[in-house]
């Protein structure tokens, strides 16, 4: 199996796009994950604007935000960290508004919905950097996260997902 990819970026809009070849990247060494490839790039997109937009409110060069990638057997787990205030955008950010027409929507909750959706499982944890991890297909996620896998275990040996 693959070997888990790291990166350490700013958090300014402009390296979303460092952060898709990253993921093309790992795709292309790791069979597996290349079937989750647009939803990982969805699901990035959403958690690394969320983290720049509104954890570091706006891009800054002294924001760091930390990714992994963790090959699983037939799939991918995504962690994103940062530095920002702690926030667990699971359960306290804005519940989506999903009745009212597109004009007359609050902005919030819309984003992490499809985060959820996206995803086969989605955790946040807090531990000195707020940690979200995101996992495609059928493997363990990394630990730390808040949900369990269906086999009830935190990924065994992984622990050490901060970058």
């Amino acid at each position: 199996m693959s070997k888990v990819e790291r990166l350490e970026i700013d958090s300014q809009v402009e390296n979303l796009s460092k952060i898709e070849a990253w993921i093309d990247s790992f795709c292309e060494s790791h069979f597996p994950a290349v079937a989750f490839r647009h939803k990982m790039h969805l699901v990035i997109e959403e958690l690394f604007m969320n983290a720049v937009m509104h954890g570091y409110g706006g891009d800054r060069k002294d924001g760091p935000i930390w990714l992994a990638l963790h090959p699983l057997p037939e799939g991918a787990a995504l962690v994103i960290e940062d530095d920002a205030p702690p926030f667990n955008v699971l359960e306290d950010g804005p519940a989506p508004d999903t009745q009212s027409g597109v004009e007359d929507r609050p902005i919030g909750g819309l984003g992490i919905m499809l985060v959820r959706n996206m995803a086969d499982h989605v955790s946040y944890d807090y531990d000195k950097r707020n940690r979200i991890t995101t996992v495609f297909g059928r493997g363990s996620p990394p630990g730390g996260g808040t949900e369990m896998n269906a086999e009830g275990s935190a990924a065994a040996g992984l622990q050490e997902s901060s970058p």
